[in-house]
């Protein structure tokens, strides 16, 4: 899972559930940075970040990718690198993308 800091908290659910299920043969890596540099394509164009995710890519082993979203980045050009970077190494990974919530969002209207 990569993203932005506040990604932790939409990946805990899939590590609780992995327990629950009872997942022995299961491990996770989660690389975040802060919130604007976790986008997607934010994370590909920084050398530095790039080559420590694509290192835990290059081992082959890793089967769901979940990627963040950040307005600053509403393009889908960083997923598609990631998408495309990720089958080269394991072709039957599976991707999800964790878009945050807003921190207000105002009054809540119920709609008849």
């Amino acid at each position: 899972m990569i993203g932005g800091s506040i990604f932790t908290e939409i990946n805990e659910p899939f590590e609780a559930a992995t327990i629950a299920l009872g997942l022995t043969d299961h491990s996770s890596a989660q690389y975040s940075t802060g919130t604007l540099q976790g986008a997607p394509l934010a994370i590909w164009n920084d050398p530095v970040h790039s080559a420590q995710v694509k290192s835990i890519l290059d081992t082959g082993e890793i089967s769901v990718v979940g990627m963040t979203y950040h307005t600053d980045h509403p393009t889908a050009a960083g997923y598609i690198k990631w998408v495309r970077y990720a089958l080269t190494k394991n072709p039957d990974t599976r991707f999800y993308i964790g878009v945050p919530w807003q921190h207000d969002p105002g009054p809540v209207r119920i709609c008849r």
